[in-house]
């Protein structure tokens, strides 16, 4: 015969289980794990979006070069937003769904422990990793923003000041040049994706300038499988006076040939990701003889 008691002490049986397995790592397990949000599209339609939630990917928590007495360690802390790439890690895909025009989403049955949310629709490009610790129940995401993709033709000349920011998807058709005279910014959370064999010619300034929880990336242009070279490389050229170094600050670059190219004395390359290239990830090589002022300078 059930009733309240017998429903009390199944309780109770329940209740002193789970505390006596707690030694050995008992959670409630009782609660369907799900992640919820909304998909927001500036300037267009949220159906069609595809969210995806990956399993987070094991990390070390720093990027080390090396270790001496004088330099104790190069490199800075593992930043999933700057080095998570869901174009890598469909071994590690544990959900997806097509959104609506409402652009509501929920994936559930996922197991408990650390995700990565992305969601991403054609002509939009995709959104920055957001990651999210699931432990029974539903986690609200919250509203994932995507924009418009810009397309810069190839052979494209900067001639003035320009800057690309706020969450743009700029993709380069191939090649692209800033001018002398003229500085092109690439702001915190831009994703600049280049063109089979492409490149950045610079004979004026380019400035990357992401932020410490918002990085900057240039990266392939190529949607699945992207490969070691498959752009070719930032290369800034001397060309008068109005020449400026590189300037890399909470940046990503991957899968080019050889990220970076400098023969301009000085710069700063700083809290930077070389990563997935196919050569050399910067070559650096300053023109100048007044002694360490026009070195480059390398950190983090």
């Amino acid at each position: 015969m059930r009733g309240p008691w017998s429903s009390l002490t199944a309780s109770k049986t329940l209740t002193t289980l789970c505390f006596l397995a707690a030694l050995g790592g008992c959670h409630k397990q009782d609660e369907p794990s799900a992640v919820k949000g909304r998909v927001s599209v500036s300037g267009g339609n949220a159906a069609g979006t595809v969210v995806e939630v990956y399993a987070q990917p094991e990390f070390n928590d720093a990027s080390v070069w090396w270790r001496t007495a004088a330099t104790p360690q190069i490199g800075f802390p593992y930043s999933l937003q700057a080095a998570f790439d869901w174009r890598r890690e469909q071994s590690n895909l544990r959900a997806s769904a097509t959104v609506g025009s409402d652009g509501g989403f929920e994936l559930t049955g996922l197991a408990d422990g650390g995700h990565v949310v992305v969601a991403r629709k054609e002509g939009f490009g995709w959104s920055r990793p957001l990651g999210v610790a699931i432990q029974g129940g539903t986690e609200d995401v919250g509203v994932i923003t995507l924009q418009a993709e810009v397309v810069v033709p190839s052979g494209t000349t900067i001639t003035s000041d320009t800057t690309w920011g706020a969450g743009a998807h700029i993709v380069l058709a191939r090649n692209l040049i800033v001018d002398a005279g003229a500085t092109l910014t690439i702001g915190p959370g831009t994703v600049v994706r280049v063109g089979d064999r492409g490149r950045i010619t610079v004979f004026g300034a380019l400035h990357v300038e992401g932020a410490a929880d918002n990085f900057a990336i240039i990266t392939s242009d190529r949607l699945t499988q992207p490969l070691p070279s498959d752009w070719d490389y930032v290369n800034f050229v001397p060309a008068g006076a109005t020449s400026q170094p590189p300037h890399f600050r909470y940046c990503t670059l991957s899968y080019a040939e050889d990220g970076i190219r400098s023969t301009t004395a000085g710069g700063t390359i700083e809290y930077c990701y070389l990563s997935d290239g196919g050569a050399i990830g910067a070559n650096l090589t300053g023109s100048g003889s007044s002694g360490t002022e026009d070195s480059v300078v390398m950190r983090h």
